[in-house]
């Protein structure tokens, strides 16, 4: 696959993504992993929602959140790199970071 291939439908859009404006679309290194974020307005604020994609599995998952991101992190002693999905939220009671190990 060169960059002239055509784009390959990996998963249908969760529901709580509908009515959102897309902003970010990110795969893991391995491309075991795909998110999709968007953002919409709430209640006079802007509310994110992101969809974290098993491609092996084939399931989604939502999770409020307005950025994220894929790291790679070895745990000395192991002998492989876990995948990490790193997930900003802001909600009207503050903002929160969270760093969740999806493989």
């Amino acid at each position: 696959g060169g960059t002239e291939d055509a784009p390959v439908k990996m998963f249908d859009r969760h529901d709580a993504l509908r009515g959102t404006q897309i902003i970010y679309y990110r795969a893991s290194a391995d491309q075991k992993w795909l998110l999709l974020i968007g953002i919409s307005a709430v209640d006079g604020r802007v509310k994110g929602d992101m969809q974290l994609y098993s491609v092996e599995k084939k399931l989604s998952q939502h999770i409020e959140g307005h950025a994220a991101s894929f790291a790679s992190f070895r745990v000395p002693g192991n002998k492989n790199d876990s995948n990490l999905v790193c997930i900003g939220v802001r909600t009207p009671a503050g903002g929160k970071m969270h760093i969740i190990e999806v493989g």
